[in-house]
């Protein structure tokens, strides 16, 4: 068998992978844009943020500089910022995208600063307007625990925030708004599920306009009693 001790291309892509990650502290998926699966790790002061994509697409990442891309089997070449941003085009193929984080500081300001409030159960912290955010409008019940730290991610509008998950939210800071709605959720609800067509009014409870759907029942008390207008957004659904 000639050439049976000759790497194979599995081996030169594992050899990539322990070479850019060893060492490297995985801090979990963050969204890159539509149709992108993006994870984030950091070593020594960088970000190493490995993204693909099945049918194809550009990973939108927030950056502190340009970035090095490097391919599945070790080839390189560099992405220049725009803006506060590099976008990479990927594929099927996992790529290595090393750069510089952003600062924080350079989008927030002065409003996040100190230790703010520790959560034992998930050991995130939660500080400035998030945790004013999160402590008079709801708090657990309504957010649930801070499961991730703050962090800098490109939004629907191509533009980076500052934002920090909760197990059922996102805050996302908007310092171009004045307080209180320079502390906005994200819309998951549209990112999981594409809005149905509109409905007439059922008359049977409350009909929001702004998307043509009904709500009613439990829902509707729980909608009225819990979140009000600002915190949940309009429906988006028919009830099923």
């Amino acid at each position: 068998m000639r050439g049976w001790s000759a790497p194979k291309p599995a081996y030169h892509a594992y050899r990539v992978a322990a070479e850019r990650l060893e060492g490297a502290t995985g801090r979990g998926r963050f969204n890159a844009g539509a149709g992108v699966f993006a994870f984030r790790f950091e070593r020594d002061g960088r970000q190493i943020d490995v993204a693909w994509s099945l049918g194809g697409g550009t990973a939108t990442i927030p950056s502190g500089g340009d970035a090095e891309v490097v391919g599945l089997f070790g080839g390189t070449r560099t992405v220049g910022r725009v803006g506060e941003v590099v976008r990479v085009p990927v594929g099927p193929e996992p790529v290595y995208i090393i750069h510089a984080p952003v600062s924080t500081a350079a989008l927030a300001g002065s409003a996040f600063t100190g230790s703010g409030r520790t959560f034992a159960t998930t050991g995130q912290a939660v500080r400035g307007p998030f945790l004013a955010h999160w402590e008079s409008r709801g708090g657990l019940a309504i957010y649930g625990y801070p499961i991730s730290p703050e962090m800098v991610e490109v939004l629907e509008d191509g533009k980076p925030y500052l934002v920090q998950y909760f197990e059922r939210a996102r805050f996302e800071h908007h310092p171009e708004n004045a307080a209180p709605n320079d502390i906005l959720l994200g819309q998951f609800g549209r990112q999981l599920h594409p809005l149905y067509p509109p409905l007439p009014d059922c008359r049977c409870g409350r009909y929001f306009a702004e998307t043509g759907h009904n709500v009613a029942g439990d829902f509707l008390k729980y909608w009225g009693r819990r979140t009000a207008a600002w915190r949940s957004s309009a429906t988006r659904s028919p009830i099923r």
